[in-house]
């Protein structure tokens, strides 16, 4: 592809299910989340040849930078759709882990998300999260989050953990769009809209002379 490689490109598209995923787990609104996927993903496409990208770990950065430095409640529930997560879902178990979430803080949903969803270390993802504690009380805050989803789920006759209702949850999280195509058409406009300024400068100074 023309102005981004085909190895960044392929990495944006094996990264985007799973960051949209998270995205949507964090903020409970699937246009944000796609917003945010699109964001991170652009990021990862802008990256130079010879730059040392990791993947996995610069889209998680870029995404989690923006959540955390503007952290966002979830919107109201829209019509037609199963609103913030599940709440309103006939389905208890997905039900009830939505109640879960949306008692906890955004910061707290992110580390949770990037550990269930993501295969992010415990550690790394309070860090990203923006939680200001030490690394050992890292496990405090996503088991205190994870039992708080567990309360919820108990109430039921049958439920599975919290972590595989998580995890069931993020399976109905649908994507309308592909946010890594959104992405590469952003990054490719903005080159060319670069491309086209330079020219337009270097045409004003040749007239001038």
């Amino acid at each position: 592809m023309a102005g981004v490689s085909d190895d960044l490109l392929a990495a944006a598209r094996a990264r985007e299910a799973s960051l949209y995923a998270v995205a949507w787990l964090t903020t409970g609104d699937p246009a944000l989340a796609h917003q945010e996927t699109v964001s991170a993903l652009g990021g990862l496409l802008r990256s130079r040849p010879g730059d040392d990208v990791q993947p996995r770990r610069l889209t998680r950065e870029l995404f989690a930078a923006r959540v955390v430095e503007a952290p966002r409640e979830p919107r109201e529930p829209v019509k037609g759709s199963l609103g913030l997560w599940g709440l309103g879902s006939e389905d208890e178990v997905l039900a009830a882990t939505s109640r879960g979430l949306a008692d906890l803080p955004p910061r707290d949903r992110l580390a949770l998300a990037l550990v269930e969803l993501d295969d992010c270390s415990v550690g790394d993802a309070v860090q990203l999260s923006g939680s200001d504690i030490d690394r050992r009380s890292a496990h405090d805050v996503v088991e205190s989050a994870l039992a708080r989803v567990d309360d919820e789920l108990e109430a039921l006759t049958w439920a599975p953990t919290a972590a595989e209702a998580i995890r069931r949850l993020a399976d109905t999280a649908y994507l309308d769009r592909s946010p890594a195509t959104d992405a590469l058409a952003l990054v490719l406009a903005r080159r060319r809209r670069t491309r086209w300024f330079t020219a337009a400068g270097v045409a004003a100074v040749l007239a001038v002379v």
